[in-house]
């Protein structure tokens, strides 16, 4: 008991140590003194930045001068349509993990890792008329002190992460044409999402037409994902990979809404039961969602055919969450529930492969658990509180298992298989971790936030019959600014 306290203290020391030599902690100061959280929240800056409403930003009496500034920079006194908008943003994160993936790693390799995380983003909105609009926007993405840096998501000098044309028709249903890379964000992000996680996020190259209206809107897509490397401009796209889609959402009463979406999946050398194929892959789903008021709900349900070689594709997942506030008290108390089940193989070698698989979702754990969405049970009770303002602890304990014992588990990108399935006659058990976690998020203001995180996550029976077998504990510490 002594020796494992000592351990933790030092533990700590150490990352206190490394904090106060990196540039998390002054920039936290930089933030408080150049930031005043007495600035009021007023209008939202988005994650996906080409989605910020920058008249509402620019008019904002509550924010700096500055701030507003750049956000409407007239081009023409006498064309008021043709503006240009300017921003940014500056991410700073540290994390660190002892046992690393259950203490799997590479020979040679430590299983403790200590690093930090750098996200520079730029961008430039120009509208030139009501018709026609051009975005771009900039990252340089890096990584300091990984053990094993990957260029797909830790590094990137320089590189243009968002680049397109919007050409709108002002009828009595909107319509927008949009040409070039940018991002997607549909729903919890179950199906496509940013991999906001990571270091770099994740953009698409292709053709996105939008319909909108009050009450429907609608996009159709056909997009290939960018492959990442460490230089500057010499991102491309991936070859021979696809990503065909329509997604629909509807309004319904009581701020109810209900999603439609198919997503058509074409991906080379997809590594699932250990057969590396081709695989072309149908996605259909609906969800109903609720995110307003005391009673919040949201359920999804996806269904999968196509072909993985010469297999059959028959998958699925089913994901939800109910939740519940106390808005009326103090602190806002809120219980909430969290449930997945993605689909594993059933029967090796009958040529129908049931292994779920998503276009690029978020983890369905943590981005610090590496459990992707496939082959998964996950059963996660949560609380969460409000200190002050608009900050908040939320509690959670996690349950992970195997849906298939003839699957193994795979990373967060479904990608490859990262630990075997039971072979004939053996048991290998299906429990993959269950752990804790707190978290503490911050919005000071609309500009800056705050993210701590820390967990313990034990190695259940599969992780022990098939590796080390050791617990992670992880933690992380994130400050974000936004212009």
């Amino acid at each position: 008991m002594i020796s494992r306290l000592v351990i933790i203290i030092f533990t700590a020391g150490k990352i206190l140590f490394v904090l106060m030599c990196s540039k998390v902690i002054p920039f936290l100061i930089a933030l408080f003194y150049i930031i005043p959280g007495s600035l009021v929240s007023g209008q939202d800056i988005d994650d996906i930045r080409s989605l910020d409403n920058n008249h509402a930003l620019a008019t904002d009496t509550g924010d700096w001068k500055l701030h507003r500034a750049v956000k409407e920079i007239l081009l023409q006194k006498s064309n008021p349509v043709a503006v240009l908008s300017l921003g940014g943003e500056i991410r700073e994160q540290l994390r660190y993990f002892n046992h690393v993936n259950f203490g799997d790693v590479t020979s040679g390799s430590s299983d403790q890792d200590l690093y930090l995380q750098h996200r520079f983003m730029l961008h430039a909105d120009l509208r030139v008329n009501r018709n026609l609009r051009l975005f771009t926007q900039v990252n340089s993405c890096h990584v300091t002190g990984k053990n094993t840096p990957s260029p797909q998501v830790d590094r990137d000098d320089l590189g243009i992460m968002q680049f397109f044309a919007d050409i709108g028709l002002h009828a009595a249903i909107p319509i927008r044409l949009r040409l070039g890379r940018q991002e997607f964000a549909f729903g919890p992000e179950r199906m496509l999402g940013l991999r906001n996680g990571p270091t770099i996020r994740q953009t698409f190259d292709g053709v996105r037409l939008t319909l909108g209206s009050n009450r429907v809107s609608g996009d159709f897509f056909v997009v290939q994902p960018v492959s990442y490397q460490f230089g500057v401009f010499d991102n491309s796209r991936r070859n021979n990979e696809f990503v065909y889609a329509t997604y629909w959402q509807l309004s319904l009463k009581d701020e109810n809404f209900l999603d439609l979406y198919y997503f058509g999946v074409q991906s080379e050398n997809i590594i699932l039961v250990n057969d590396t194929a081709r695989d072309n892959r149908h996605s259909a789903g609906i969800r109903f969602s609720k995110e307003t008021g005391a009673f919040w709900y949201d359920a999804e349900f996806t269904f999968q055919s196509g072909h993985h070689s010469k297999n059959t594709i028959r998958a699925w997942q089913f994901s939800s969450l109910l939740s519940y506030s106390w808005q009326d008290l103090s602190w806002r108390p809120r219980l909430q529930i969290r449930e997945a089940i993605f689909s594993g193989d059933k029967k090796p070698g009958d040529d129908v492969l049931n292994t779920f698989r998503p276009v690029s979702a978020k983890p369905p754990i943590h981005d610090l658990v590496p459990v992707g969405p496939a082959n998964l049970v996950a059963m996660s009770p949560e609380a969460e509180i409000n200190l002050f303002g608009d900050a908040f602890v939320l509690l959670s304990y996690y349950a992970v298992w195997r849906f298939s014992a003839n699957d193994g588990m795979y990373p967060p990108n479904v990608r490859e298989m990262t630990r075997e399935p039971d072979s004939p006659g053996e048991e290998r058990g299906k429990t993959i971790t269950k752990g804790i976690a707190a978290e503490f998020s911050w919005d000071i203001n609309k500009h800056t936030n705050i993210l701590v995180f820390g967990g313990l996550f034990r190695a259940g029976e599969f992780i022990r019959n098939t590796g080390t077998g050791r617990n992670v504990e992880a933690f992380s510490i994130r400050a974000t600014y936004k212009l």
